[in-house]
């Protein structure tokens, strides 16, 4: 009558084979986890060597007099690397400071002038503070949010707009009060 067909690949997966396979891919997983932890001890270590070249320069030159010739060359190139290395460091350093610098100064013209600006409202919560600010900016207004502590509490202030003269930032203050419905106060900032 009918018979079954026979399959040819039959595969018994019995609780050994689990077992070996969550072992060796644990042993696999610390393997390249030890790989990745020399490697990162590696390049902490080359950077630790740079720095430490600034200071221990000259104790390395004195090294160099008393040792033989095949370790005279080894420690040249090592320091000469490492001289590199540093030089490269001290290179991205004065970049960054330059950055901070020029950062520093624009901050600085920016403060000197004082201006009035409208203060809209006052939250304890930043994220409040921006979702209200921003109803200002789709409205074309420059926003400025600040921080502040009274008492033990901190607030955040929304500021509206940069008027040199307090005439126009109360013409400007009438107008948003009609818009929004509101009462609003000009402040005076530096």
């Amino acid at each position: 009558m009918y018979q079954k067909e026979k399959s040819y690949l039959e595969l018994k997966v019995t609780f050994v084979h689990i077992l070996i396979l969550l072992i060796s891919l644990i042993f696999i997983g610390g393997f390249l986890f030890y790989l990745g932890y020399s490697a990162g001890k590696n390049s902490v270590g080359s950077i630790n060597l740079a720095k430490n070249t600034q200071t221990d320069r000259y104790e390395s030159d004195e090294v160099l007099d008393f040792s033989s010739e095949k370790k005279d060359n080894s420690v040249k190139k090592s320091t000469s690397k490492s001289d590199e290395i540093s030089s490269e460091l001290e290179q991205y350093n004065e970049k960054k400071k330059e950055k901070a610098n020029t950062k520093i100064e624009k901050v600085k013209t920016i403060n000197r002038k004082s201006y009035f600006s409208i203060q809209v409202g006052s939250f304890n919560s930043h994220k409040l503070a921006k979702n209200y600010a921003s109803r200002f900016t789709s409205l074309g207004y420059q926003t400025d949010i600040s921080q502040v502590f009274i008492g033990n509490k901190i607030w955040f202030r929304v500021r509206v707009g940069v008027f040199h003269s307090l005439s126009k930032a109360k013409h400007e203050k009438n107008k948003l009060e009609i818009k929004e419905k509101a009462k609003f106060s000009v402040v005076k900032s530096n």
